[in-house]
């Protein structure tokens, strides 16, 4: 079995991007690294960037949402993931439902924190941030593993929220976002809830 890696391995972690195809993860690593918006097209294989925030170093894996099937070959050794949902594509929203439950509930992640970005919140007719959680039924998540789940609603476009979800995963990487005594991480549902 491989081994997740623990929060102070080393300086440097490893985040997997991971989504359907077109849910923005691209877009969202690119904005993440330049502070901009770049045209992007479809990923084949994987794109690879590394930021630093707040002295943590991240090494940014996103992987093709085309190929769902090959996510788990990146597996090894993950700090981090960020799921990108496109909250306009409300047909889909049912299959990233799915995989989103698939990573979360995979043993080979069970000690990496994960956070979804609800994109495309700038889209006309996207699904707001109340619409998105309920429909990936993040409220079914079993309780010991939602303290380590973060929720946030983005437009990796304009970079909005995009950098307040960056802090709340580092927050739980570094163990500062998480209760005393192994309660649940309210700020998933709080932050949707307000």
């Amino acid at each position: 079995m491989k081994e997740a890696a623990t929060s102070d391995e080393s300086a440097n972690k490893k985040v997997l991007f991971l989504g359907l195809d077109n849910a923005g993860k691209s877009t969202l690593l690119f904005q993440l690294k330049d502070k901009s918006f770049r045209e992007t097209v479809p990923t084949v294989g994987l794109n690879v960037e590394e930021i630093t925030y707040r002295g943590l170093s991240l090494t940014l894996w996103d992987v093709s949402g085309q190929a769902s099937r090959l996510w788990k070959h990146y597996f090894d050794k993950i700090n981090a993931i960020i799921f990108v949902v496109d909250s306009s594509d409300r047909e889909r929203m049912p299959r990233a439902q799915e995989e989103l439950h698939r990573v979360i509930q995979d043993e080979e992640l069970s000690l990496a924190p994960v956070l979804v970005f609800a994109n495309k919140q700038d889209v006309a007719g996207a699904m707001s941030e109340q619409e998105v959680y309920e429909a990936l039924r993040l409220h079914d998540v079993n309780e010991t593993r939602l303290k380590d789940v973060c929720f946030q609603r983005c437009s990796a476009r304009d970079g909005d929220g995009v950098w307040e979800g960056i802090a709340k995963l580092g927050d739980v990487i570094t163990g500062q976002g998480k209760q005393k005594g192994g309660q649940a991480n309210t700020q998933v549902q709080a932050n949707v809830v307000k």
